[in-house]
């Protein structure tokens, strides 16, 4: 009940009664459809796979030339989870990253470490999304 009576939930509930609202005036019969859930721990949605930031080389290809078999082995390299290998990570973050991180080229050249996270994140996206 005391969601109900929250701002944010009655915004939820408002909106979705509007949808429906407009929803029977079209003469549509069928719910309008959503592929996220929503929780109480946020977007549920299904993963999308990741474009990579070049097309120069093949993601599974650069990974091959740094001598790594695996997406799971790639460790970030900055900020709090630096060391962190992303197959340590919660599936939690490891969407975060997926979903939030690009990187970004300074001075007109790309890190090295960066293209290869980048790679691993979009290897991670494509296999997270078949799942």
């Amino acid at each position: 009940m005391r969601r109900c009576l929250d701002d944010k939930s009655k915004a939820n509930l408002i909106k979705a009664w509007k949808a429906q609202q407009a929803d029977d005036e079209s003469g549509s019969a069928t719910p309008p459809q959503s592929d996220a859930k929503r929780t109480r721990e946020g977007d549920q949605s299904r993963a999308y796979a990741r474009e990579p930031i070049t097309n120069d080389i093949a993601p599974a290809d650069l990974l091959d030339q740094e001598g790594i078999d695996n997406w799971r082995k790639v460790k970030i390299n900055f900020g709090e989870k630096k060391g962190t290998a992303l197959g340590k990570l919660p599936i939690k973050n490891l969407q975060w990253w997926i979903n939030n991180w690009k990187p970004k080229p300074h001075k007109g050249t790309w890190n090295e470490n960066d293209l290869l996270l980048d790679a691993a994140l979009v290897l991670a996206s494509l296999e997270l999304a078949n799942d």
